[in-house]
């Protein structure tokens, strides 16, 4: 009976599980009760190297990354955006490693993964389904199925998944090159270069428990990659000549200083130049608007204007035209060579009914989007964004709990009021803290005033007004921290 050990593998920034990971302990060579002959049975009839080993389960950190045309191409928002054309896998580490991956041409356990229940209860993520195939991968393929996943190991240089093994820095870096899906379902593969649908990679980590592997998740990897065609994206354009390229397109965009109040629609007074077909593929606007080019739709697209958010990536907004009645602008952070790093919508107009619009403030480090909708009667609502240093946009909730409240959740920039027990300031942080009790409770309150304003004493009661309000971490501006903010007090006799 053939027996393998499994490496557990950690790769930080993965979608995390239900149950925090743990740091794994040094283990000895462990075996488990895995019978490989039936695995190769139930894995379609795949020749693997039948020579007997052994896994030696060791705690490693992994980086998993994506390499194009000599360049890292790493997944934004989970979806990874590749040519139509060979591309290398890379794992780093430390260690000999046990990868296991799903691949599929549909969703289902992609859109599973983006949710907290255990993949190892699905029967896909058992041993029995496990795919056996050659090594060292010489087909240069992966593949793909709905029904079993593949593993991706190495355990010494006669022993591996991979097209290449070699030593930097102290880590292994093993790449896996692909050039073609082998749909193991249908019998049927597939070139890079005639792909014309997503494909799904689901990559499961698996934990350990008194030095056996256990079906129960420790992390998880979910990426989805979309094709763009090779005619301008061509392997011949380097990333000085894409990056030469992406400049002369912002050479033609006017810039506008901060803050910026967004509220373009059908009465804006401005001449648009829309982009070409070419230019258009070039600044990825499929990953904009994945219908763009389909029959019918009569989009067209112009630069509007750029702003500075942060130095590490450019920031445009596109303003785009959906037929006749409807337009928005979309505010779009790239990097330097053109690839998309996370966009949102800062305006929105349509004249067919009239019933909606959408604008947006843009300051220099949030911007508030504001909705309003006229039906039989007038609604509103606005959502509020930070700038982060990754080029994403990140959502700040609306709600927050406040201890003044009963840990009861209240509205931001909604003003309140409450009476409480005054305790004193503590000013040895990086705001201003007014201290206090409320029903024998603790409380505190950011404020900004002259302590000689109010001159209360320990034990007034006083009334205060306050608001929730979101203030930035000193030292780190990508953080925000949610905290009552005191606007005035007065003291009940």
């Amino acid at each position: 009976m053939k027996k393998i050990i499994i490496t557990l593998i950690i790769f930080i920034g993965l979608v995390s599980c239900k149950n925090e990971a743990k740091p794994l302990e040094q283990n000895n060579p462990i075996e488990l009760e895995t019978v490989l002959d039936s695995i190769n049975e139930q894995a379609h009839g795949i020749e693997t190297n039948t020579e007997p080993y052994k896994h030696v389960s060791k705690p490693t950190d992994i980086g998993i990354s994506f390499m194009q045309n000599g360049e890292v191409v790493m997944p934004v928002n989970g979806v990874l955006t590749l040519n139509k054309s060979e591309f290398d896998v890379v794992l780093n580490s430390k260690t000999g490693i046990d990868v296991f991956v799903n691949v599929s041409k549909n969703n289902t356990i992609y859109t599973t993964a983006l949710q907290t229940n255990p993949l190892t209860e699905s029967e896909m993520f058992q041993y029995r389904s496990t795919i056996a195939e050659h090594l060292f991968n010489p087909d240069k393929d992966i593949f793909v199925s709905d029904e079993g996943t593949s593993i991706w190991f190495y355990e010494d240089d006669e022993h591996h998944k991979f097209n290449n093994v070699e030593v930097k820095d102290n880590q292994f870096v093993f790449t896996r090159t692909i050039q073609s899906f082998n749909d193991i379902d249908i019998k049927e593969i597939t070139s890079i270069n005639t792909v014309n649908i997503p494909i799904y990679l689901v990559f499961v980590v698996l934990k350990m428990k008194d030095q056996k592997v256990d079906l129960e998740e420790q992390q998880r990897l979910a990426v989805k990659i979309e094709w763009i065609d090779n005619d301008y994206h061509s392997e011949d354009m380097n990333y000085e000549e894409r990056r030469t390229y992406f400049d002369k397109l912002l050479r033609n965009i006017s810039p506008e200083i901060l803050p910026v109040i967004d509220t373009t629609s059908f009465d804006t007074d401005r001449k648009y130049h829309f982009y070409t077909n070419q230019e258009l593929k070039f600044i990825n606007i499929e990953q904009i608007y994945p219908n763009y080019f389909a029959e019918g739709n009569n989009y067209k697209t112009a630069p509007s204007y750029s702003v500075i958010l942060k130095d590490d990536y450019n920031s445009l907004v596109l303003t785009t035209f959906k037929g006749e009645n409807e337009m928005e602008s979309v505010l779009v952070n790239y990097d330097y060579k053109g690839h998309i790093l996370d966009h949102i919508v800062v305006s929105y107009d349509e004249i067919a009914e009239g019933l909606s619009r959408t604008h947006a403030e843009i300051g220099h480090k949030k911007i508030k989007v504001f909705n309003t909708f006229f039906g039989d009667e007038i609604k509103r609502d606005s959502t509020a964004y930070i700038f982060k240093s990754i080029g994403e946009f990140g959502k700040i909730a609306t709600e927050h709990s406040s201890s003044l409240k009963g840990n009861k959740m209240v509205k931001l920039n909604t003003i309140y009021t409450d009476t409480i027990q005054f305790e004193g300031y503590n000013n040895d942080y990086d705001y201003f803290i007014l201290l206090g009790k409320k029903n024998g409770k603790d409380m505190s309150l950011v404020y900004n005033w002259e302590e000689s304003k109010y001159n209360f004493t320990k034990g007034d009661t006083i009334k205060v007004t306050w608001e929730m309000k979101g203030l930035n971490i000193v030292g780190d501006e990508d953080l925000i921290e949610f905290i009552e903010y005191a606007l005035e007090a007065e003291k009940i006799d």
